[in-house]
């Protein structure tokens, strides 16, 4: 029905503004102001919504999010984003996720890896200021278990247990992989897993900070498996990626390469 009605009034029905007038709706007074203001909704045109309209999409505000969210997704503000199928190798491949495991997100997005294990809590946060915005739409519709704010707390001094990140590729300074891998790894509890993504140009990375890094994973042992991935695994963006399997305080000094490009 929304795919109809896109088609015959325009594009507004896939629009964050059209999902933000639902979720306010549906929130009332508990609605977060800045997701408001973030999202225009005071510039949606409403006019031609009725109140069944209204129940309605509220009513099925899984496929209403669901829908806004496939056209968004794939936006050059998202850049590289992952695919459902790498979320899914990660969290149940990859990750030991149970129902108390409490993941820490840094590059959140709108925290669609948090689907593969939804009994999971997840905390985070998320730089741009409307995948944030829309990721809190989709968190009060549907995912009560995620909590993310706006900015970023990379560097605070908070740990977890489990971490999972894809950092924005060809970033420098305290923003490149490899002060990002450092200070995440520096964020683990002892005992603690994590899984970064990673272009493969890191692996190959012969600069003073990435040898420093790797060195470092590799004298605590911490570096238990790297995974070698097709470039399809990403949305926007040809890149090859690996993913780096990372535990704090392993005794085992072993390392797994595992290859899934294609021959």
């Amino acid at each position: 029905e929304l795919e109809d009605r896109a088609r015959t009034e325009g594009t507004r029905f896939n629009t964050p503004a059209f999902l933000g007038y639902v979720y306010q709706a549906a929130a009332g007074k508990a609605a977060d102001p800045n997701v408001l203001e973030i999202l225009k909704v005071d510039s949606f045109d409403h006019s031609k919504i009725t109140q069944k309209d209204l129940d309605r999409f509220i009513q099925h505000s899984k496929e209403l999010v669901d829908f806004v969210l496939t056209g968004r997704r794939y936006s050059t503000r998202y850049a590289a984003t992952m695919s459902d199928e790498l979320a899914e190798l990660i969290m149940h491949n990859f990750m030991h996720i149970s129902d108390k495991s409490t993941v820490y997100l840094p590059f959140a997005g709108i925290a669609s890896i948090a689907d593969q294990c939804p009994d999971a809590s997840y905390v985070g946060e998320e730089l741009d200021d409307e995948i944030w915005a829309l990721a809190q739409v989709r968190a009060f519709f549907y995912m009560n278990n995620v909590r993310l704010n706006l900015g970023n707390s990379l560097y605070a001094g908070e740990k977890y247990d489990t971490i999972v990140a894809m950092p924005p590729f060809g970033m420098k300074g305290e923003m490149s992989i490899s002060s990002i891998v450092e200070s995440l790894y520096n964020r683990l509890n002892d005992g603690g897993q994590m899984a970064v993504v990673v272009p493969t140009s890191f692996l190959q990375d012969t600069g003073a900070q990435a040898a420093k890094v790797k060195k470092m994973l590799l004298s605590q042992n911490a570096l238990y498996r790297v995974v070698l991935l097709p470039s399809e695994m990403l949305v926007n963006t040809a890149i090859s990626i690996a993913v780096l399997l990372i535990q704090r305080g392993s005794e085992d000094c072993s390392i797994t390469l595992t290859d899934y490009t294609p021959f």
